[in-house]
């Protein structure tokens, strides 16, 4: 079995994210055709976040219903409940196995039967509420509340992955539908990224589409009017990987009536989850000078210089909510403008 670090059992806040996972996200509903595909994959990725949010409190509950229903079964078939199962003959056994397997069928039957009524999610929630306060005693021990650390993290870097590729497609998208004004670059790649190195050359954007390889351009069938979006990205003009050149590939390409758009980059929630996210990837958790330097001036979980930076339901839960909402409004920033310009 692998060593466990040296941890410190503390509250882990687990039940803020069951709460979150409850939360109606309510993710956009983009109607226009271009980017629909990328609305779709980012739904996708986080629902993937959300159900392993509740997937320790599906297995509780799940745990506890079956040894419930089990006992019941026992009950019936025998008229009382042993502490030993072993003790239990292998005839009354099946009996019993039997018993259980009808109760937990027609339970199940019931509870799909109230799937989409007006009750449902007050019920799941209350069944995975439930659930989550029998996991706190898990969380007591070093080896429980460690294991329970590596989920928050998976949080973390899950909802970061579905922000950051979102980005790159949103944008690739936009100038694909739109590549009369976005596609000439010409807007300044400093306007909402003080850290950005220099404005971009719009005479190295002419001369790199002069220079468009055959084998891209065969790729799109020779129409690179919906594909300059696709062929900047393929060309590696911006990382889609850095948050700071991903403000510069929007400042860019969007170069008038940019409002909304610059505000929903430039929210702080996308730098808060970034400076998580790379922290728990690239230092092990720990917090390094830089993750020091942003506790400065974001709003992220607290540490000291080498220690580890203290996750919990709580603090992970506002840094996903954050990050989820400024993500709703880029999106719906972006197709409106593609809409009426």
């Amino acid at each position: 079995m692998a060593s466990i670090p040296d941890f410190s059992v503390r509250d882990l806040k687990l039940q803020e994210i069951t709460k979150l996972a409850h939360e109606n996200w309510e993710l956009p509903d983009i109607k226009l055709p271009s980017l629909v595909p990328v609305a779709k994959a980012f739904r996708a990725n986080i629902a993937r976040v959300r159900f392993l949010m509740l997937l320790p409190t599906s297995i509780a509950g799940g745990m506890a219903l079956t040894q419930r229903v089990n006992d019941i079964a026992e009950f019936e078939v025998t008229g009382s409940v042993v502490q030993d199962e072993s003790s239990i003959a292998s005839n009354v056994a099946v009996k019993i196995t039997k018993r259980r397997s009808e109760i937990l069928g027609a339970h199940n039957a019931a509870t799909l039967a109230r799937m989409g009524q007006s009750d449902w999610d007050e019920k799941a929630g209350e069944f995975h509420f439930a659930a989550a306060k029998s996991l706190d005693g898990l969380t007591e021990t070093p080896i429980g509340a460690y294991g329970f650390l590596d989920i928050l993290v998976a949080h973390t870097t899950g909802t970061w992955t579905a922000i950051e590729t979102m980005l790159g497609d949103l944008w690739e998208a936009a100038l694909n539908a739109h590549p009369d004004v976005l596609s000439s670059l010409k807007g300044n790649a400093t306007r909402t990224n003080s850290s950005s190195k220099g404005a971009f050359d719009q005479s190295n954007a002419k001369l790199e589409l002069k220079s468009i390889p055959l084998s891209l351009v065969e790729k799109h069938r020779f129409d690179l009017r919906s594909s300059m979006g696709s062929i900047f990205r393929q060309q590696r003009r911006f990382e889609f990987t850095r948050l700071s050149s991903i403000r510069e590939a929007y400042a860019s390409a969007f170069s008038e009536k940019f409002g909304r758009i610059d505000k929903a980059l430039g929210n702080k929630a996308l730098d808060e989850l970034s400076a998580v996210r790379n922290v728990m990837v690239h230092r092990a958790g720990f917090a390094d000078p830089e993750y020091m330097g942003k506790l400065r001036r974001l709003d992220i979980p607290k540490s000291e210089l080498g220690k580890p930076v203290l996750l919990d339901g709580e603090n992970v839960s506002k840094l996903i909510r954050n990050a989820i909402g400024t993500s709703k409004d880029l999106m719906i920033a972006v197709e409106d403008w593609i809409t009426r310009y």
